[in-house]
């Protein structure tokens, strides 16, 4: 009898332990897929992450070859192997003196038709017409058939000309400053040592 008693007792011991081991290897797998997929979870997001870095700077790739690129067309002044024309048509304001105005009434086979005025005072100006020809290498119109006149008007409106010189020579060079068009007039028959610079007036 008391050799059963033992024997039932060592059985009960064992399934006791087997019941431990099975508990421990249950709780065990789930902490392991957890670890699993957090480590999957992981490396997907530094995936992504890597992805995002890449997209963008070949992004700022594009745009910085984009850039160089409108650079290099501005300063030959060629877009795809073209003269490129700027926009210059129109009233222009000497934006240091304040005095002197610029207008720029056609553009044709024969150049641009450009006019300077240069108000003295009320009723005295002077007036510069020539005929600009451009130089897309130079971004330059250069002029030699400049007639410049002393314009006088009376009280009544009335105005009388004098003619100054004749075939004047010249240059009116384009620039862009501060993303603004400018205009910069040199005058061979000028007293002064400086040029003029005309921007666009002020809407």
């Amino acid at each position: 009898m008391k050799n059963i008693l033992i024997i039932l007792l060592a059985l009960a011991m064992v399934f006791v332990f087997a019941a431990c081991d099975s508990s421990d290897d249950s709780s065990a797998e789930p902490a392991a897929q957890a670890e699993t997929a957090g480590t999957d979870a992981a490396e997907a997001e530094t995936a992504d992450t890597d992805a995002a870095e890449a997209d963008a700077a070949e992004t700022d790739a594009a745009e910085t070859d984009a850039a160089e690129t409108t650079e290099a067309e501005e300063d030959d002044g060629y877009i795809d192997g073209e003269p490129y024309y700027p926009d210059v048509l129109g009233d222009w304001q000497d934006h240091v003196s304040g005095r002197a105005s610029l207008t720029v009434t056609s553009e044709d086979e024969n150049g641009y038709v450009m006019e300077v005025s240069w108000g003295s005072s009320a009723f005295e100006r002077r007036v510069w017409n020539f005929t600009g020809i451009y130089d897309p290498d130079t971004e330059t119109w250069s002029y030699s058939d400049c007639v410049c006149v002393d314009e006088t008007a009376d009280e009544g409106g009335n105005v009388t000309s004098e003619t100054v010189f004749e075939n004047g020579a010249g240059t009116m060079a384009w620039k862009i400053e501060d993303d603004k068009d400018v205009l910069i007039w040199h005058d061979e028959h000028s007293e002064y040592d400086w040029d003029n610079e005309f921007v666009r007036p002020e809407a």
